[in-house]
This record gives structure tokens, sequence and C-alpha cells, in this order.
């Protein structure tokens, strides 16, 4: 991943300015923030506003704008835009990047929606020495952010093989007067040139075709793009009916369709594309597709879309083939795979001539500017797969189960917060209704803890039964439903349980960070016939508790945030003030087991499926780091650390792998590994079965006991 530097510049309007007398001819004044995050830096600094100083402010004379000079309208732009403080801490932002690109990531309050309606893509440069526009630069990545309200997951997905599209071309028989025809023989050759090389293509080109039906029906085969070629304006684009003729759909249906799709694409690209040339015939037709862009773009974001370029004019088809053949090939390539505002810097490089550069438009939800992945580890050099692979055959490795695995079946905890904060009308802001720990703290005031328990047991099962609806009626009980689920996924002999207790990856001690028994139901079927389960019973004040007695060859799981079975719920680590009384029951004396310690401090220890900022995660790091005999860890050639790549996990990749350095600040290297805890272990998988061809039996480790 390459070095950015993060320049979050928020624009919304001055309320607090000065009533003018005619508020529809006065030009509109607007505020500036300014956040930056530097490279390997773990705190985000306040450019604007200036502790002790009037918020920084930017006036538009929209009149003063010459949309048909893209020069001059790029020079007024900056000159009101990038003057004052504004313009003294962008050139701060970019000097203390240094090395490192600039992501610039314009994020316009939706009460000042129409500053989307400017070219920002043509600003000029302030520095006189760059005579480029200011966003036509490889050192600057630049797009529009979009929030949404609903805090929908919009997860980061793996590149795995090739890439696909669907090219979708509405062109209804009666598109005239209000629209020009779009000739396909002069704008399909120039698509198909521009996603030929790099991206398999399926389409809907011929007449009559491109029917919202259709195109729904055809994205649920599940494709990476969509690219779009049609008219629209503002809420409505024109698709096509079954006679060919056009039909206005409304743009918060067309969302609506896109956003019931079971895999939604990674990027949509919608596109007006001019016949031929440069004519500057018919603005107002311009306008209307602009409008149309700047639109629907956003509600596209909404509903779960992670990036969405628009083209804001009738853009050329030259000007067309050339940006989007620089910008997927720089997309695809292997510098910066899936960094989606690095390949739009590019592309404009690749049309810097061309009068209508600035049309492609770049509306986007990921602060982390990734579109996709490459699974694999952070680092180059020395990967652990050997040493990994060695520890595992000798038994001297304990697997740390995340919740990822647990989720793919009973939802997130993500999923779950959310699902409890509507029932319950959480009063928080919207991000933390996520948080699983705060809204269960909230719930409990009204329910207390045998109810909030239950709440979270009865969303587990909405979970599997929005899951997997067919297998529900089969069953008239929770865990029966569960062991069946979980029976029927290890048929597949890639799914993370099956892989996890084959007898190949069978570890004595597993330790399970969710409360839920699917892993005890795995090991069961894997012929595991009664595996030993540990618990940390930190609400027994007793300090000459029983020790647990194991034997040689048993295998055993340890909760250890406890078990939601009403005969451990009481070690079930849930809500806040759980999770503080725990930290202080254990810091004082540790309740963990004896054989689990012991376990710990002789292995490698391999987490699965955690988001890098997860609490479970850090504190159990932490405690980890506190238990006697911590230093042993210390004389590990590697502990491999597997996290799952949603978009927070992503932006914060440098600092996460700073802070695994401060955690284990000695000897041992933390291999952070991006990518889902299932396509981390199918990698495994392989690599483990070439692992032991090529070393005897003779020469691996005997099996670890506890």
């Amino acid at each position: 991943m390459l070095p950015f530097a993060d320049l979050e510049i928020d624009l919304r309007r001055n309320w607090a300015a000065p009533p003018s007398a005619n508020p529809a001819l006065a030009p509109r004044q607007y505020v500036v923030e300014m956040r930056l995050t530097l490279p390997n830096a773990d705190t985000e600094e306040r450019l604007l506003p200036e502790p002790g100083k009037p918020d920084a402010v930017f006036t538009i004379d929209w009149d003063s704008l010459d949309p048909n000079n893209a020069a001059r309208y790029g020079t007024t732009l900056q000159a009101s835009f990038l003057q004052g403080a504004v313009a003294e801490k962008f050139a701060l932002a970019r000097s203390l990047s240094g090395s490192a690109a600039l992501r610039v990531r314009l994020a316009i309050d939706p009460q000042a929606s129409e500053l989307q309606a400017l070219h920002w893509e043509a600003m000029a440069d302030p520095d006189p020495t760059h005579p480029l526009p200011l966003f036509m630069n490889e050192q600057l990545a630049f797009s529009r952010y979009l929030s949404s309200q609903d805090f929908r997951d919009t997860r980061v997905r793996p590149r795995t093989g090739s890439l696909n599209a669907l090219v979708v071309l509405s062109n209804p028989s009666d598109l005239a007067p209000d629209f020009n025809p779009i000739d396909p023989n002069q704008v399909l050759p120039g698509v198909r040139a521009a996603l030929g090389k790099h991206i398999e293509t399926q389409e809907l080109v011929t007449p009559a075709s491109a029917t919202l039906d259709r195109i729904i029906g055809a994205l649920q085969a599940g494709f990476d793009i969509l690219y779009l070629i049609c008219h629209g304006v503002t809420g409505r684009l024109f698709l096509e009916q079954d006679d060919g003729k056009r039909i206005g759909v409304d743009a918060a249906l067309f969302v609506e369709r896109i956003q019931a799709l079971p895999v939604r694409p990674r990027l949509i690209v919608l596109a007006s594309c001019q016949s031929a040339g440069d004519s500057d015939d018919d603005h107002n037709e311009d306008k209307d597709t602009a409008d149309f862009a700047s639109s629907i773009s956003p509600l596209l974001a909404a509903a779960g879309i992670p990036a969405v370029i628009g083209v804001r004019g009738k853009i050329s088809v030259e000007t067309a083939t050339a940006f989007f053949g620089k910008f997927f090939e720089q997309l695809c390539g292997d510098q910066a795979p899936g960094q989606i505002d690095r390949a739009m810097s590019f592309a404009r490089l690749a049309v810097k001539e061309r009068r209508d550069f600035w049309m492609p438009a770049l509306f986007m939800r990921l602060r982390s500017g990734m579109v996709w992945y490459v699974p694999g580890f952070s680092s180059e050099s020395d990967l652990p797969w050997d040493n990994l692979c060695m520890n595992i055959t000798g038994g001297q490795y304990v697997p740390v189960i995340g919740s990822e695995l647990p989720g793919a079946i009973l939802g997130s905890p993500h999923e779950i917060a959310r699902s409890l904060a509507e029932a319950e009308r959480f009063p928080l802001a919207s991000w933390e209704s996520a948080d699983l720990a705060k809204v269960t703290q909230f719930v409990y005031r009204k329910v207390k803890d045998d109810g909030i328990r239950k709440d979270v047991r009865q969303a587990w099962m909405s979970g599997v039964s929005l899951r997997f609806p067919d297998m529900v009626p089969q069953f008239t009980d929770g865990r029966s439903l569960l062991d069946a689920v979980v029976a029927k996924r290890m048929e597949d002999p890639d799914d993370p349980y099956a892989i996890l207790t084959s007898p190949d990856f069978r570890a004595s001690l597993y330790i399970a960070t969710t409360p839920d028994f699917l892993l005890l139901s795995a090991l069961h079927k894997a012929g595991v016939a009664s595996p030993v389960e540990l618990f940390c019973e930190w609400r027994d004040d007793r300090q000459n508790a029983p020790e647990p007695q194991l034997t040689a060859g048993q295998t055993a799981i340890f909760y250890a945030y406890g078990k939601s079975e009403p005969a451990h719920e009481e070690t079930w680590v849930l809500k806040e003030d759980d999770y503080l009384d725990y930290l202080i029951r254990n810091g004082a004396c540790s309740r963990w087991p004896m054989a689990v310690s012991s376990a710990i401090t002789q292995s490698l220890l391999l987490f699965l499926g955690f988001p890098v900022g997860d609490w479970s995660f850090r504190i159990l790091l932490r405690m980890i780091l506190k238990m006697q005999g911590a230093g042993l860890l210390f004389k590990k050639t590697h502990i491999c650390v597997q996290v799952n790549p949603d978009e927070t996990s992503f932006t914060d990749a440098i600092r996460a792998k700073s802070y695994f350095d401060t955690c284990f600040p000695q000897d041992p290297q933390i291999d952070i590994y991006w990518g889902t805890a299932a396509e981390f272990l199918v990698d495994l998988k392989g690599r483990l079965a070439t692992y032991k061809a090529a070393h005897p039996p003779a020469t691996r480790g005997a099996s670890l006991n506890i």
C-alpha cells in the first residue's frame, strides 16, 4: 500500500453571514474546515478553524465562472477558494506530506449541495511552478467524499482473478428532440478499448435491452463494475422499454433496485458521451447531464456503492476513450491496485490537452481510496508462511477466533448493535449505534442482564434466518438449527471452521473471543467427541476457585469473554460495564486458567477475523502481555495477525502496523495479513500442504500438550 497523507476539507454554508438585500443575486459565503492526518501518525491535526480565530470562509460569485473555458474557470475558482487561511493551510498540508501523496477528500454539507455543481476537478494549482490544474497531479488524489446516514457497511472486497464489468447502453428511439441520440458505433469501440485489456465485459447494448429489469437481472450475477451510458436529468435517468422507447426512471427507484442486489457493484460509471468532437452546442443538455450525475451519485453511495464516477456533461468520445483507458490501466495495475482516486489523477493527466478533461468526477465513500485489494501480508519480504506452517505441524500454535467467523452465520457485532439500537430507539449519534457494548449498556437500563442477553440471542437468530431461510423451517429450536448450519457449511472443505478443525490444523487449545458455541459444534462435526470448555470466572470473587484439570491429547476451547448459553452466561462480557469489571478483576488477579496461560506463552498466536480497532482484540493483546511468562512470547520469530480488511482497517493500515509494533516492542515481528479469515485460511491451507510435502514428519516438532 502506498503511503498517503489524508486531507479532509469540509464545506458548509456560513449561516452567520449578514443577510443580503437580494439573497437570490448575492454571492454565498461558505465555511471551510480542514483536518490532516500524516502517514504513520495516530492523531488527526485540525488545520482549520484555528483556535481563537474566526472561521475561514470563502465566497463564490457564480456569474464570474465561465463554463465555456476550463482554464479560465479553474483560475477563477482557485482565486475564490484557495485564498487567505485556506490557501495557507492547503500549502502547509502539501508541504507536511513530504514524499507521500496527498489524498484530498472534499466533503460538502447537504445544505450546501449547490457546491457539487462546481467544476472542482478543473481548479487551477495555486503554485505558479505547476501550470496544470491542481488535481491533474500524481501526488494529489482527489474525490468528492460522501457519507451516509444509515452507516451501511461498505466492505472493501478482494480482487481474486479477473474483474468483470456490465456495459449498458440506453439509447431509446425517441430521445430527440430533448437529447441527442447516442451513436453506438462511435461510443462503444472506445468503451471496449478502455475496458478490454484489463476487465472481462458483458453487454446490454442492443436496442430495447437497457430496461430496468434486464439491467438488474444481469447484475444479479455479481459484477465488479457497472458502466452505464445513458441520458438523464436531475432525479431521473432515461432507460428503455420493451418497445425501445424511453422511460424516465426515478433515480430513487433505480438506486433502490441496486441496493437490493445480493452483491452490489464496487464501481459505477455514469456516462453520457457526446457523439463526436467537442461541439459547444446544446449547453442545456450539458447542464442536465451534469445535474443528473451530481444528483444520483450521492444516492448510490448511500445505497452501499463504494465509488461512483459521474461524467458531468457530454464528454467527447475521444476524451472518454483516453481517460478511461488510462484509468482502468492504473486501477488494475500492480503498483497501486484498486486505488481509485489515484487512478483518476493519472487519467486526468492522460487527457490534459482536452478541454473536457474535468468532466469525470469521483464520488466516493471510501476513506482509504481502495475499491478492492489484493490479499496478502503487509510486508513484501520475509513472509512468515514457513514459520507458521512449522508451528502448525508441530502443534505449537493457538488460534484466536474473532467475530468474523461466527459473524458469517449470526451477523457481525455491528449488525447486531444496529438492529438493537433501532428497536430500542438508541439516542446517541448514528455512528455509535454500531458499538455493541455501548448499545447493550443503554438497553440494559430497561431490561437488565437477562433481558439484554435474550435480545442479543434473538438478534443472532434473526441473522441466521436472513442468511439461511431454507433451513429455518426444518427445526424447532435454535441449537439444532445452528448445529445444522455449521454442518452444512463444513461440507465445503474451504469453510473456515472446516479448515480450523481438520486434522492438519487441529490445535490443543482454541481461544474464542465470541460467546457462541459454533466452534464447539464444528469440533463435534470434525470428530472431536468431548472438547473441554474453559472459562474466565471473572464474577467469582473466590481466590481459590478450582483449577481445571486437563490430560494430554485433549482439545480445549477457552471462552475469553464468556459464553452465551444459560449455564455459563454469567461469564459473558457484553456491555460496557462488563468490560470495565472484567479488566479490573483480571488486573488484580488473573482469572484465566493456568493451562491457558501456559499454552499461550509457549505458542505462536494466530488471530483470525479481527478488525484492527476491535476492543476485544486490543484488550486481549494487553492481557496476554501482562500475564506471567509473557516474556517467552518474545522468543518467537513471528506472531501472525490476520485482520479483516474493512474500510477502517485499510485506512489505518500503516498506523495499525505501528500499533502492533508498540504492543510488542521487543524481538517478535507482527505480520498483518490483509484479507478475510476465509481468504487467509484457504491461502494457508494450500501453503501448509506444500510445506508438509517438502518436510518429512521426522523434521517436525512434537505436539504441544496443555
